[in-house]
């Protein structure tokens, strides 16, 4: 009998022991295996960009420099797109979208009801339109009555507003021009700009006419101020970015872009950056007033 119990205490002994010396080579299997996930390499590749096709915006060219440098700024972020800028009169970009000749209209001045209801609209920018003199000038403001007067002929005096005795000098943009539209729009009304108002043909050639006479008077997108001439405040308002955006500042215009649909797709995505802060960052490069 105590050989029995002998022999079954030697089988309980050994199969301890072959449990104790598996234990550590299953930890160590384990240990290992995790080590080795650890170690796996981590994929670092960026998502693919599946956005492709082409995008056309069709407007006028007043606006044309800044859907170009929108689209190029797109088209980095997505290679596979191409965007496709054409530039036209100030409705150009109503008509592209009317007949189907382009995905997206942008159209720089204010739409009418029956435009609003017509297409999807989205307001990309704004713009304001500074009334300029000579620094020498010791005119700071006018009403917008003055200013009125003062572009058709019936004021021709600065000390009729409020500035020495000598003659106004007028200068206007060419017939088609974006700034020119605003300020007839605006400011104008019925009434027309004087005949006897020399015509210059960019703003860089206004700027420059009004920075070299000092009766000189003239007009030029508020984001093309510089020293060589002073802007006017008008009813009181100087005009600044901030006065723009809140519409305290009155001779402004926003930008729009406009769709016949809903915008889907490649148009969707188009639009979408543009509102976004990547693409209101490159507005405020190109001297517009944002739109948020």
């Amino acid at each position: 009998m105590k050989i029995k119990w002998l022999g079954v205490a030697v089988v309980a002994l050994l199969v301890l022991g072959m449990a104790a010396g598996c234990r550590p080579k299953a930890a160590q299997q384990a240990q290992t295996a995790q080590q080795a996930q650890s170690q796996a390499p981590i994929s670092t590749a960026a998502p693919v960009d599946t956005l492709s096709g082409t995008l056309k915006i069709g407007g006028s060219t007043s606006v044309q420099a800044l859907n170009t440098e929108l689209a190029g700024a797109f088209m980095k972020k997505h290679p596979g797109v191409k965007v496709q800028v054409v530039g036209g009169s100030l409705d150009s970009g109503i008509t592209a979208v009317q007949k189907g000749t382009a995905d997206i209209g942008a159209v720089p001045r204010v739409l009418t009801a029956q435009e609003m209801s017509a297409f999807k609209n989205y307001v990309i920018a704004l713009e304001g339109v500074v009334i300029i003199v000579n620094p020498a000038n010791g005119v700071s403001g006018l009403t917008m009555d003055q200013a009125r007067q003062v572009f058709d002929g019936q004021i021709t005096n600065w000390q009729a507003v409020g500035g020495g005795a000598a003659a106004i000098d007028l200068f206007t943009r060419e017939r088609g021009s974006g700034t020119r539209s605003i300020l007839q729009g605006i400011v104008m009304g019925q009434d027309k700009i004087s005949s006897t108002a020399g015509i210059q043909n960019s703003t860089e050639a206004i700027r420059a006419a009004v920075a070299g006479d000092h009766g000189g008077i003239g007009y030029i997108s508020l984001g093309d101020l510089n020293s060589s001439v002073k802007a006017l405040s008008i009813q009181g308002v100087r005009p600044s970015r901030q006065t723009v955006f809140n519409a305290s500042y009155k001779i402004s215009r926003p930008y729009f872009y406009i769709t016949k649909d809903d915008p889907q797709g490649l148009t969707k995505a188009f639009i979408d950056f543009v509102l976004s802060p990547e693409g209101q960052a490159v507005v405020a490069k190109m001297k517009f007033v944002t739109s948020k």
